[in-house]
């Protein structure tokens, strides 16, 4: 999955369709996000318990926009 990412880089025509490297993109950053925000909920434990109680909410407060963010940057920059 990681390799298929570098080779995409390296050959921007890999993916011709603008809506089909969107969408791996999308993906990619998914794949990324999960550890990040799993390891910030460990810490929300670890430092307060009245938040780790919310942590669902915060969830998905944090997770929904990222991607986004992510994937309208790429789109701005190609």
């Amino acid at each position: 999955f990681i390799p298929l990412f570098f080779y995409q880089l390296e050959n921007p025509h890999f993916f011709s369709s603008p809506v089909s490297s969107s969408v791996f993109f999308f993906i990619f950053s998914l794949f990324f996000s999960f550890p990040a925000f799993f390891c910030f909920f460990i810490f929300i434990k670890k430092h307060s318990s009245r938040l780790y109680k919310k942590k669902k909410q915060f969830f998905c407060v944090f997770i929904s926009p990222l991607p986004l963010i992510l994937w309208s940057y790429r789109s701005s920059s190609s």
